[in-house]
């Protein structure tokens, strides 16, 4: 839109070959307005509004919490610009509330030693790539005489394929590994990583800012678990406990 049809302020101490902070203002629920602005003389002066509820049938964002992208357009003639950060903020809480789901997988068989096995994984459904999603718990019970290393991780490279089903009632698919679904030289993002001895069982708090979620073009982020046996013949049984801000 041409700063002469801002409909707040035309901003004649403008400059856009200068460094500026541009400020967006809006309703999470993504139905009210959404007021545009630029830092002035150290204060926000609103330059433009887009008003919304009562004129359109829908809401004007479907996902208010996906990352900042940033893009610049032109009607006539070419442009830059230089991104250098960016901060969000609430006026309100947050609230922690959301819907649990309990991921289990029976005696899985990690037959040879200092190998990683792909355990189980989950990810979000197309139709829910909105939602986010936050590891909680894991649980850990190894049933015969080997301890073994576990890796929580993101977008692991693995050999083999896995199968996603959807789970009720929930914005996610899971799959169960098999001993073919080996890592393949890269864990991705690591979560978490620890140890269990063996003939016993351990539970571990996940504290993670680092989520599941979807890139520009669709594709649904993995989330997996790994065990790693330090002597053949492991038997294993897990349990992921998540959250679902649906």
């Amino acid at each position: 839109m041409a700063q002469s049809s801002w409909n707040l302020d035309t901003a004649s101490w403008f400059d856009g070959s200068k460094f500026n902070v541009f400020v967006v203002q809006f309703l999470y629920l993504g139905g009210t307005a959404v007021k545009l602005g630029f830092i002035n003389e150290g204060l926000i002066t609103w330059v433009h509004q887009y008003s919304h509820a009562g004129l359109i049938a829908s809401t004007f964002v479907e996902s208010p919490n996906q990352p900042i992208r940033y893009e610049i357009r032109s009607t006539g003639g070419s442009g830059s610009f230089y991104q250098i950060c960016a901060q969000v903020s609430s006026e309100g809480s947050r609230g922690e509330v959301g819907i649990p789901e309990a991921l289990t997988v029976a005696n899985f068989s990690a037959n040879s030693a200092n190998t990683s096995y792909l355990v189980q994984a989950f990810r979000l459904k197309s139709e829910y790539r909105n939602v986010t999603v936050e590891l909680k718990k894991l649980d850990l019970l190894a049933t015969t005489n080997d301890s073994f290393r576990y890796i929580l991780c993101i977008n692991p490279v693995y050999n083999g394929s896995l199968t996603f089903n959807d789970v009720d009632n929930s914005a996610i698919q899971s799959a169960t590994g098999a001993t073919s679904n080996t890592v393949n030289g890269d864990f991705g993002k690591f979560i978490d990583i620890g140890f269990v001895s063996k003939n016993s069982s351990e539970n571990f708090s996940i504290d993670s800012k680092l989520n599941i979620g979807t890139k520009i073009d669709g594709t649904s982020d993995i989330f997996a678990l790994f065990v790693t046996p330090l002597s053949n013949g492991l038997n294993v049984y897990s349990s992921l406990i998540i959250n679902q801000f649906i």
